[in-house]
């Protein structure tokens, strides 16, 4: 009888502990969500969360502000265009492959971006394309980002062309 009445205010006591851990976690969730909503941060938390990723990293400090001047190399949050396949629309965080005035070309399966062997088109066959089907030569127009992943799986630029400056949401830094 004694054994019951011990693990009875055992559970009592962990009970309330556990309510009392689980308040505070709601309290400090609700919290969060009204300093993200009510306040103007200007950084937010990036989550990749697709099977297969474009980039090496899953998570990023967004700064929701773009640098002074976009560079090749850097990474930046924009919202997809008319890309096709289901992504029209979706927030991405990209690779900057090639700024205005910088000259683009697809010959086949290879991109080419300054005279310089970048990558291949490594999705053609997955889209039902051939080399040269999107055989393509430009400079890119003054505004716009060709934007590329790093992987042979990324869905980019290469397919879909460039984003314009008025899709673009801010700038990345990879965290994890």
């Amino acid at each position: 009888m004694t054994a019951t009445l011990q693990n009875r205010s055992f559970l009592l006591r962990f009970g309330r502990g556990a309510l009392y851990v689980l308040n505070t976690l709601i309290i400090l969730f609700l919290a969060w969500i009204a300093a993200v909503k009510f306040v103007d941060f200007p950084y937010r938390l990036g989550i990749d969360g697709q099977k297969v990723r474009c980039l090496p990293w899953s998570v990023f400090l967004v700064k929701q502000q773009l640098p002074v001047s976009i560079r090749a190399g850097d990474l930046i949050q924009f919202r997809a265009g008319k890309v096709g396949h289901g992504f029209d629309g979706l927030v991405f965080v990209k690779m900057v492959g090639a700024v205005p005035g910088d000259h683009v070309e697809i010959r086949g399966d290879q991109l080419i971006i300054n005279g310089k062997e970048h990558d291949r088109l490594w999705l053609l066959k997955s889209l039902q394309k051939r080399p040269g089907d999107l055989d393509t030569t430009y400079v890119v127009p003054k505004g716009e980002y060709l934007m590329l992943g790093t992987t042979r799986e990324s869905f980019d630029g290469r397919y879909w062309g460039t984003v314009k400056q008025e899709q673009l949401l801010g700038s990345a830094r990879p965290l994890f």
